[in-house]
């Protein structure tokens, strides 16, 4: 069995279609609402539950993170036993048909599927600021104005925060595919070492590099595949208009497809209704051809 969680705040109708897109006797969907949110999903499936203890959310904090823990130790609790649980946002959808997905995750139990990258000259150099810095987590304009001044004082005598003390930080996409195995090691880590939450609530987006820093600081490293199987496109942030993901249109089509990925995002009814069209008709031509397994990935 494969969980799926899905993370929304927005446009109802669209998570109801996303919803609906993976009814399967195999997949159990659990949608995590934005407490903040008071949009609700109306769909008609056994397979959908809601994560009931919420959080507001607010972006680029720590409450992000505390959304999906929340919802992870809501799931493990409920779920004794699955094989992969996938984190998707209401903006994502399916590439491959539900019996791939299945297929997918039980011939790579063993597994974690999650984009990587360490923060140095070698990787993702320029996501140290997100820790060397101290950001305020929460809403206060006098709170946030005083770190950005003390920040700016740091910059000015060199001075860059270390690291939380004993792990080497790693960074990536927060949307991921992990066993139930790398999930139980992550929410255990949590519990154990309260400080290192307490240090990341001072980071800024902390979501892209909390879950990787912990899976690559431990005997997990050795079982990830560095790809989380996401089509995304980031054209218009390359050109430096924007430092969010395009919303994907018809025209992204042949990209996508060609891809061979399980999931693309950023999609919206108002951009990408004729592609999303598109997709469920390809799916079912897949549906129907689709009859042997998946491999395990080496």
């Amino acid at each position: 069995m494969v969980v799926i969680m899905i993370l929304a705040h927005k446009n109802p109708q669209q998570l109801c279609r996303l919803i609906s897109s993976l009814n399967n006797p195999d997949i159990k969907i659990y949608v995590n609402i934005d407490l903040k949110s008071e949009i609700e999903a109306n769909v008609n499936q056994k397979n959908v539950f809601y994560v009931s203890n919420r959080v507001k959310v607010y972006w680029g904090t720590y409450s992000l993170v505390q959304m999906i823990l929340s919802g992870l130790v809501e799931i493990t609790e409920k779920e004794k036993t699955f094989n992969h649980l996938i984190l998707i946002s209401g903006e994502d959808y399916p590439l491959w048909t539900n019996d791939q997905i299945v297929a997918f995750s039980e011939a790579n139990i063993n597994h974690e599927f999650i984009e990587y990258t360490t923060l140095d000259e070698n990787g993702w150099i320029g996501a140290r600021k997100r820790f060397e810095h101290i950001y305020h987590n929460g809403t206060s304009i006098v709170c946030t104005t005083f770190f950005r001044v003390i920040n700016k004082l740091f910059d000015l005598i060199k001075y860059y925060r270390p690291f939380y003390d004993g792990l080497k930080p790693f960074g990536g996409s927060v949307w991921w595919m992990l066993s139930k195995s790398a999930i139980n090691h992550i929410l255990q880590f949590v519990e154990l070492n309260p400080n290192f939450t307490k240090y990341m609530r001072s980071v800024r987006c902390p979501d892209e590099i909390f879950f990787q820093t912990i899976l690559c600081n431990s005997v997990f490293q050795r079982s990830i595949i560095n790809n989380n199987y996401r089509y995304i496109s980031w054209e218009t942030c390359k050109k430096g208009l924007s430092s969010n993901p395009d919303y994907l249109t018809y025209e992204d089509l042949d990209n996508i497809w060609e891809s061979g990925k399980m999931f693309m995002r950023k999609v919206s009814l108002e951009n990408s209704s004729h592609l999303m069209d598109t997709v469920d008709c390809l799916r079912r031509n897949k549906e129907n051809q689709f009859n042997e397994g998946f491999k395990e990935i080496n």
